[in-house]
């Protein structure tokens, strides 16, 4: 799952996650809330992401507002963990790197930082390696105790 918008062109893709069958990419009408028949080369409504060996399911979407590149993250939700960009026109996906964990969203900053969720934790990723930082509890010291 997913969901980046460009603000230059008002276009929003997202990700539909099917567990046991290829994600797909599709376009959002920001005006109506609904997807956009093909909207994609050769008239397609949806392209099928690409997967890499057994991590199949995205879990993140966000773009690059320094160059519109699409990042991803991507996991087979057992260890195989993945930063991902994504060619929002075929599908294709080029591996940036393996993180050391599964994230569980993506979001960059107006600088181009990229940043990433887990459970719990922020942290700061390069984008060319996948690497991430130590990382931040972002739940308080009080809230630590009684989340699961």
């Amino acid at each position: 799952t997913g969901i980046a918008f460009h603000p230059l062109t008002g276009e929003i893709w997202a990700v539909h996650q099917r567990p046991g069958i290829v994600d797909v990419l599709f376009k959002i009408d920001p005006a109506t809330g609904t997807f956009i028949a093909g909207s994609f080369p050769g008239n397609q409504d949806y392209l099928r992401l690409r997967t890499l060996g057994s991590a199949t399911d995205f879990t993140g979407l966000t773009l690059d507002p320094t160059d519109w590149q699409l990042y991803g993250a991507i996991t087979d939700g057992a260890g195989t963990d993945h930063l991902v960009q994504v060619n929002r026109h075929n599908g294709n996906i080029a591996d940036t790197g393996a993180t050391t964990s599964e994230l569980t969203d993506l979001s960059f900053d107006a600088t181009g930082q990229l940043w990433a969720i887990d459970a719990g934790m922020l942290y700061a990723v390069d984008k060319t390696s996948a690497a991430l930082d130590a990382g931040t509890d972002i739940f308080p010291l009080a809230l630590s105790a009684t989340r699961g």
